[in-house]
């Protein structure tokens, strides 16, 4: 049970079209896209996002969003959220906190302010231990 959970959380978070590259720190990163570092933890987006990478973003402005990907849009309630889209049509996106279990709801495009393309984390060492 618990492989099949890893396997299915590596495959959201790495490879899955539409979701943002993963680079580490120092990594080449395209010009003309928006650095953004994030310092407070989320939980929202655990284990995924802890809340102290650095994200580097493009301004949403009509662009083709797909599922997967991490967007930053504005709530209904006026606060700020980067969540993942778990569905979309014309209109909207349909997203969700991977730690959620309950989605936002439907977001109107106009409402999204940004899209990840790129979430960049220190090394992970291969000898830390897991207990």
């Amino acid at each position: 049970m618990k492989t099949k959970l890893l396997i299915a959380f590596l495959g959201l978070t790495l490879g899955l079209p539409g979701a943002p590259l993963w680079v580490e720190k120092g990594a080449a990163i395209p010009k003309g896209l928006v650095r953004m570092k994030l310092e407070s933890p989320t939980q929202s987006m655990a284990p995924a996002m802890t809340g102290k990478e650095v994200i580097y973003y493009e301004p949403y402005a009509g662009q083709p969003i797909q599922v997967n990907d991490f967007v930053g849009f504005i709530r209904s309630d006026g606060k700020y959220v980067l969540h993942r889209v778990t569905a979309k049509n014309k209109r909207a996106i349909y997203t969700s906190g991977d730690a959620n279990r309950w989605a936002d709801g439907w977001t109107p495009l106009s409402r999204v302010v940004f899209i990840v393309r790129y979430v960049e984390r220190s090394p992970v060492s291969y000898t830390a231990q897991v207990r």
